[in-house]
């Protein structure tokens, strides 16, 4: 066998046991009773890290684009708000801010003030670090995940301003 065959051999067999990772992806969601865009993107269980079950998404939403993070049942405190932290790659850490409480209490949504700026990290960063602690009784949900293709996902937002 040529050893040109041989190396072509060996580049396939290394890029087929390269693990493949599904990645980012947008959904996309039209309200039926109103009409109005509230697509998403959202990352594939293989690229967190960790455990605690935090899932976070860029949503379109009535006011906007939104960030989102799923999460636990969590009672939050009298304002029905979790304290959340987060930190892109090596950057200055986010928080911790208080998020407030979806009606179910799985989710928590970011202020919209901070909104604009967290979307320019997550688009240039590798890693972002979440933490959410529940106030009414110190449950604390740490998650990494990585943040590879988020950048083009949201560019297919409608609410996405760029």
């Amino acid at each position: 066998m040529s050893s040109i065959v041989k190396r072509l051999i060996a580049c396939v067999c290394i890029v087929l046991a390269q693990p493949s990772f599904a990645g980012w992806e947008y959904k996309h969601i039209l309200d039926a009773a109103d009409d109005i865009d509230r697509s998403h993107v959202v990352a594939s269980t293989d690229l967190y890290e960790g455990r605690d079950g935090l899932i976070i998404s860029v949503k379109c939403e009535t006011d906007g684009l939104n960030i989102m993070l799923s999460h636990k049942v969590m009672t939050g405190d009298g304002d029905r708000e979790v304290s959340v932290q987060m930190r892109v790659d090596q950057n200055e850490a986010y928080g911790p801010e208080l998020w407030s409480l979806a009606t179910n209490n799985k989710a928590s949504w970011m202020p919209m003030k901070d909104v604009p700026g967290m979307i320019t990290q997550l688009r240039s960063g590798e890693k972002l670090v979440m933490q959410v602690t529940d106030p009414s009784n110190g449950d604390t949900l740490s998650q990494t995940v990585r943040l590879v293709g988020i950048g083009a996902e949201i560019e297919k937002l409608s609410c996405y301003k760029g």
